[in-house]
């Protein structure tokens, strides 16, 4: 399992994994404080979404490739 993680991490990186780590766990706390599968995945993304908008506005760019990643943890972490 381990050889797959990271040839996972290797693949897409590091940042891109904690992106997906932070908004499934999310997901899943908002999930569980809700009891609504979509309000779950929807406050994880927007966590996800407010947290590029603070790159911009910080100097930092936009990365889609970054929200595509709170996307994936938000439905598996509101699927959970």
């Amino acid at each position: 399992m381990e050889n797959v993680i990271t040839k996972l991490v290797d693949k897409v990186g590091s940042d891109k994994v904690m992106h997906v780590e932070t908004c499934a766990l999310i997901a899943v706390v908002a999930k569980r404080c809700s009891g609504s599968v979509a309000i779950g995945a929807a406050v994880a993304l927007g966590v996800g979404l407010l947290k590029e908008m603070y790159d911009v506005a910080t100097g930092e760019e936009f990365d889609w490739k970054d929200v595509a990643a709170d996307a994936v943890g938000a439905v598996i972490g509101a699927s959970i």
